[in-house]
């Protein structure tokens, strides 16, 4: 062995090859599983597009809807400051009432009236989730703003009791007891400070409304705020004189 060298043969690479059968099972399986991540991908774009449409047809509605809200916002601030000018009629003549235990002879009253607010839209679209799928500052903006909306048809429902009462003033002259008359009073003062809440919510939740780009239900084209709610007091009992004794009250100067 001494010096002899030591040869070692290389032994030839052998090269990893497919049977025919091989080749064609992985051919079969790359095609399917090509196939599946194009129906995913597929899956996943028709699945977008239908959300798509899913937020666009759910934003028009809410905000068709927050359009007929809006309306009755507006609609309570026109007639707001008659709200309170009647009030302020009714208040006098309980005063004198008091004094002189004697209702004079008091036509129609009025009332502010209640429109309720719609939810249906939001309800549709929060069952559907689709408010899951906005985004969230948009979101955020839609449920606050029905929010808003949902409180002010709560405290315009709280008015309605009250004044039903006061409507026990009309067509009454004579004397008055002390029972009723303090019920009159009680009325007056519920309705007195209720109103003016509701006043600053109809407004509040109307500046919040056109802020977020929503506009008046009825408003036409070119027509502007101010001629729409001008109409509107109009066509409300409130804002017409309060008839005493055959004549538009006027109250007696303080003595």
């Amino acid at each position: 062995m001494g010096d002899q060298a030591e040869v070692i043969s290389e032994q030839p690479k052998q090269r990893f090859r497919l049977t025919e059968r091989q080749s064609k099972f992985a051919r079969d399986v790359g095609g399917v599983v090509l196939g599946v991540l194009i129906a995913l991908g597929i899956g996943e774009i028709a699945e977008a597009v239908r959300w798509q449409w899913r937020i666009s047809s759910s934003t028009q509605a809410m905000r068709a809807e927050l359009a007929g809200n809006r309306y009755n916002f507006a609609e309570r601030r026109a007639y707001q400051s008659c709200v309170q000018r009647r009030l302020g009629e009714l208040g006098a003549i309980l005063t004198e009432a008091r004094r002189t235990h004697r209702l004079p002879d008091i036509g129609a009253i009025g009332d502010p009236g209640r429109r309720p607010t719609e939810t249906t839209a939001l309800d549709t679209a929060t069952g559907e989730g689709v408010l899951l799928h906005m985004p969230r500052a948009e979101a955020r903006a839609y449920s606050s703003n029905y929010s808003m909306a949902a409180y002010y048809d709560q405290e315009a429902l709280s008015e309605i009791a009250p004044w039903a009462t006061l409507a026990l003033l009309q067509g009454a002259p004579g004397e008055i007891d002390g029972d009723l008359l303090a019920t009159l009073l009680d009325a007056w003062t519920q309705a007195r400070t209720r109103a003016r809440w509701v006043g600053l919510i109809a407004e509040q939740s109307d500046e919040a409304l056109k802020a977020f780009g929503i506009p008046i239900e009825e408003l036409p084209a070119g027509a502007t705020y101010e001629a729409l709610t001008g109409r509107i007091a109009k066509r409300n009992l409130l804002c017409s004189p309060l008839i005493v004794d055959g004549k538009p009250y006027q109250a007696k100067p303080a003595s």
